[in-house]
């Protein structure tokens, strides 16, 4: 807990595939919703930002640069998920949904193989929970680059999604993402999401905290459709070095946070 900065609005910052869609279920149950952004995305938040201190609670695929633009700080909450995982569940992700915009591209890839042997898919599942803390992005100037058309074709997503770091900066990018975790009011774990949120609400102040809903969670996510389990981890796992690392952090992290309210370690962490 952070005393002294309940003024503060929160900022969940989604990283993809980690129980996003029922974390900001959660939010919803504590806040009035004329109090949240209802602004998931850049390409939708860039508007309101004139108008961003109306807001109480900021929930989005925002990066770790948000309280730069809407120039007030933030308490943020984040969730991280084993790597491999998520990276499948990421995969699936852009080939069951039609909105992406590598789905066309990875149907006719046809493969998890074909998407990471190209160099731009491949960037979209390499060691995104990192980047996402750590990378220093500048989307209104990104989209001040693009017309209606490309936004409207989420362009600017995808831009901010495969972002990279200047190449030998590794280290430098694992111990940003780290402080950023270390800045965090709150960060759950998407493997003992119930759990996190309990611990979430007693680190807010929530009163009446549920069980956390499983949302947007496709039955085929925990094995890839033509492609060996254990051969997809293995060819992934050079994806995920970085966000391995991370999420042991992050982990350690959780366990002493659930310590201090005398909460029990779920079996498995």
């Amino acid at each position: 807990m952070c005393p002294g900065r309940h003024n503060e609005p929160l900022y969940f910052l989604h990283i993809p595939k980690t129980a996003g869609s029922a974390f900001m279920h959660a939010l919803a149950q504590h806040y009035p919703a004329a109090a949240i952004c209802p602004a998931r995305l850049w390409r939708d938040l860039i508007p309101l930002l004139p108008r961003a201190h109306q807001y109480d609670v900021f929930a989005g695929h925002f990066y770790n640069c948000l309280g730069r633009y809407v120039e007030r700080p933030l308490r943020t909450i984040t969730f991280l998920r084993e790597p491999i995982a998520r990276t499948y569940s990421h995969y699936m992700h852009v080939v069951h949904e039609p909105g992406h915009y590598f789905h066309r591209r990875a149907l006719q890839q046809g493969s998890l193989r074909a998407m990471l042997t190209d160099p731009e898919t491949a960037t979209l599942l390499w060691n995104v929970q990192t980047r996402t803390l750590a990378l220093n992005l500048n989307p209104p100037g990104v989209a001040a680059g693009l017309d209606a058309t490309a936004l409207d074709a989420l362009e600017l997503e995808r831009q901010l999604d495969i972002a990279m770091p200047a190449p030998g900066t590794e280290h430098t990018l694992l111990t940003r993402a780290k402080a950023a975790l270390d800045a965090c009011v709150s960060v759950g774990l998407t493997e003992a999401a119930s759990v996190s949120l309990q611990l979430i609400g007693r680190q807010l102040g929530w009163k009446d905290v549920r069980t956390m809903p499983r949302m947007n969670v496709r039955a085929a996510e925990s094995r890839l459709p033509g492609e060996d389990a254990t051969a997809a981890a293995q060819m992934l796992a050079p994806f995920n070095t970085l966000d391995r690392e991370l999420y042991i952090y992050a982990r350690q992290r959780f366990q002493r946070d659930l310590a201090q309210f005398r909460m029990d370690t779920p079996p498995g962490l």
